[in-house]
């Protein structure tokens, strides 16, 4: 199962995320790719693979590309083969998604208010023009009408740990269906023989 985390600049994906490895070790976080400049608090090959624009261009193993503010974001061919998988995409990369994998995904929409947003984000210390700009950038996030093949939870309010909580419960829900649904075919298969 592939669990998608969607949500604007300052929504907590990356928190949730890291929360939800933590609580359950079974949950694999993805490393993507960029072409920007780590953040001070990040680390190549932990948080992303910072790769510049040229090598990004010219790896046909990078899929689900996307820019974002003149910089290139993707995920490599061989991260979707991983079990419990946790990605971070907009809407667009869930569509395209949906299209390129038959493992069943689940989204999870942090879909908080611009408020509690601007909040986040001048607490964790960006500035006034970064807040601006990744919020410009992320208003199709923020009036996301999109419907998605996949199931899908949204969570617009609620500290950390009850986001993370409430992101379990639907995971697990989700892995439940998915493998009773699986046991029903492989009786389906006995019964065929």
């Amino acid at each position: 199962m592939i669990i998608v985390i969607l949500g604007a600049a300052g929504s907590g994906k990356t928190t949730l995320r890291n929360n939800l490895i933590s609580k359950d070790n079974r949950l694999v976080k993805n490393i993507g790719y960029t072409s920007r400049k780590p953040k001070k608090e990040e680390t190549n090959g932990v948080d992303y693979h910072f790769v510049d624009k040229n090598y990004f261009d010219n790896n046909s193993d990078i899929i689900l590309r996307r820019d974002i503010l003149n910089e290139h974001y993707g995920v490599s061919k061989e991260a979707l083969r991983k079990q419990d998988l946790i990605l971070i995409l907009d809407p667009n990369g869930i569509k395209e998604l949906e299209k390129s994998t038959k493992l069943p995904i689940s989204i999870i929409h942090l879909n908080f208010s611009k408020k509690i947003l601007i909040q986040r984000m001048l607490k964790r210390g960006d500035s006034l023009k970064d807040i601006h700009n990744r919020l410009s950038a992320d208003n199709y996030i923020l009036n996301c009408k999109e419907t998605f093949n996949s199931p899908i939870i949204k969570i617009s309010d609620g500290n950390e740990e009850a986001v993370c909580d409430n992101s379990l419960k639907f995971i697990n829900s989700q892995k439940q269906k998915y493998t009773n649904i699986l046991k029903r075919l492989e009786g389906l298969k006995k019964s065929k023989n």
